[in-house]
């Protein structure tokens, strides 16, 4: 039996899984390109449907072993396929505003792992009623486009009129859009998905798409079919099972990912067998909170996209640590 995609299967606690361990096979494959995601039981998860005793593959010391009689790991480059290079740019962006930063910050300030406090003269009770959940969506959403967490409240606290990363991730596609190479954007929010595709039309590029959950089916299909000059997805419904790189060679990641392994899979919808130009990953990414006057006093403290990159740092060198020979 040869599971493709095989990470799908990492969830001990679903059907997937538990039907996939009682199928009754001498020989097992488990092919994916991501295997170890969030955490080491990912790993372990692979190994029981391999049928090895939970016993042996939980003890640290016996992953070489396993690495050895039940790993094959193979690289593009290793297997002989000549594709080109992929570029990575990683895009650190300022806040354009300090009522922006400000009002980004407020919301920071109720999450531990952001360090930010705020000044005495600022609102900081807004948000203080938010669960941790709300708080994480909040500030991600405060980093790509703050209308979105302002039509939330029940009062505007001030007038934002910036949205730093939305601004730097237009002009870089709108400053590229003649160099030949179709884009692909991923994204998150609804809102934001249509934001970019008004001003990306404002911009002067006219072939734009989006594939979401508001796409039926047919409208998916024919939009896949289609060359566009940007094509824009929610990440979760747009970052497996496509092959697009006849059409597309730079991808943009409008926020870092929680999993490190979802952006991998993206990159690999245009870099694969086929693709002839080099492809090129743009990753966007607030700063962090800096200080400000007496008036607007702010401790320094790290943002969401901070934090989300240093947390997929933690989670690739655990890949590394378990799969890489």
């Amino acid at each position: 039996v040869i599971f493709d995609e095989a990470h799908h299967l990492r969830n001990r606690k679903t059907g997937r899984f538990l039907g996939a361990k009682m199928l009754k096979a001498k020989i097992r494959w488990l092919v994916s390109g991501t295997p170890v995601q969030n955490k080491k039981d990912d790993f372990y998860a692979l190994c029981s449907l391999l049928k090895i005793p939970s016993s042996f593959y939980a003890e640290p010391e016996n992953i070489p072993i396993i690495k050895k009689n039940f790993i094959l790991k193979r690289t593009k480059r290793e297997v002989g396929i000549q594709i080109p290079d992929v570029t990575n740019f990683n895009m650190i962006i300022p806040w354009a505003s300090k009522i922006e930063e400000r009002f980004s910050a407020n919301i920071h300030s109720h999450l531990a792992f952001s360090g930010t406090q705020m000044g005495e003269k600022e609102p900081a009770l807004l948000f203080k009623n938010y669960q941790v959940i709300q708080l994480l969506t909040r500030a991600k959403q405060s980093c790509i486009l703050p209308s979105m967490v302002q039509k939330s409240l029940s009062q505007d606290p001030v007038e934002i009129r910036t949205a730093s990363k939305m601004d730097a991730v237009v002009e870089t596609i709108i400053d590229r859009k003649n160099n030949g190479n179709g884009k692909l954007v991923f994204s998150h929010y609804k809102e934001e998905i249509d934001t970019l595709i008004r001003r990306l039309r404002e911009g002067g590029i006219e072939r734009v798409a989006s594939l979401d959950g508001r796409n039926s089916m047919a409208s998916r299909s024919d939009i896949l079919n289609e060359k566009y000059e940007v094509l824009i997805l929610q990440i979760q419904t747009g970052c497996e099972g496509l092959n697009l790189q006849d059409n597309y060679s730079e991808i943009y990641f409008v926020t870092p990912h929680w999993n490190p392994s979802v952006e991998d899979q993206a990159v690999g919808r245009c870099h694969r067998i086929g693709q002839t130009r080099r492809v090129s990953v743009f990753r966007f990414e607030m700063d962090g909170f800096q200080p400000q006057n007496a008036d607007h006093n702010l401790a320094p403290g790290i943002s969401f996209d901070n934090y989300v990159s240093f947390v997929q740092n933690k989670k690739r060198e655990l890949v590394k640590e378990i799969i890489q020979q």
